[in-house]
């Protein structure tokens, strides 16, 4: 049996590291977690923490950072998840299909809040939530 060798990189030198060069693994960046005592149990269909109004700042305070950030035009999403949205901004007028949201999700255990955000007055503000058990489907 006939080992080949990899062809070597002309005019490339790697020097191995020097043994006073401290070399440390990578890590995968962590995921953000939910503020201590932020999220009750989650146990039925669902609610809202009637978050309407607040500021995403205040949101942040709240709950810490969230694990997924999305933005996306109203037009974007459809379904009953998305039905605050379309509730707000319907989409039988053509303008409102391209107002901005952005959606944040935490999750905690089994439970997931999701935080819907427009700007109506030039700042981020609550539109809806829903907190719900990560086995309830819309």
């Amino acid at each position: 049996m006939k080992t080949e060798r990899a062809p070597e990189a002309k005019g490339i030198a790697m020097a191995p590291p020097s043994k006073t060069e401290k070399t440390t693994p990578e890590r995968a960046p962590t995921e953000p977690k939910p503020k201590p005592g932020a999220f009750p149990a989650c146990e039925g269909s669902g609610f809202s923490f009637d978050l309407k109004g607040l500021t995403q700042e205040r949101v942040l305070e709240r709950f810490g950072p969230p694990k997924e950030r999305a933005s996306y035009r109203a037009g974007d999403r459809g379904g009953e998840f998305y039905g605050a949205i379309e509730h707000a901004y319907p989409s039988t007028v053509p303008a409102n299909r391209d107002v901005p949201i952005e959606e944040w999700t935490w999750t905690s255990g089994e439970c997931i809040l999701t935080v819907w955000f427009h700007k109506p007055s030039g700042e981020w503000i609550v539109l809806d939530d829903v907190y719900r058990n990560e086995e309830v489907a819309f």
